[in-house]
């Protein structure tokens, strides 16, 4: 299980390299500091073609319900650096 303080971290992390240009595959390939196994499986989804709410919808369940609907919304507002940003601070 993740704590605050990790997915605080991850977060952050995954806003740096959205902001830089980097895919969410690849950020979440590349951003440390949770589970590798549930982020890996995460980027194979997404990698496969399926959509973020999808791949949402089957994450780990380290990745809490509240924060999923979040990072669900930002892919169809294109808000993901301030949506992760958003949730670093609320960890």
């Amino acid at each position: 299980m993740a704590t605050h303080k990790q997915l605080a971290n991850w977060y952050r992390l995954l806003a740096q390299h959205i902001e830089a240009g980097i895919s969410l595959p690849e950020a979440l390939s590349m951003a440390e500091g949770v589970p590798s196994a549930g982020r890996l499986e995460m980027v194979e989804l997404l990698e496969s073609g399926a959509s973020v709410e999808d791949t949402m919808a089957q994450a780990p369940r380290w990745l809490p319900e509240t924060d999923r609907i979040f990072i669900a919304a930002a892919a169809e507002t294109g808000q993901f650096p301030q949506t992760f940003e958003n949730l670093s601070a609320q960890h």
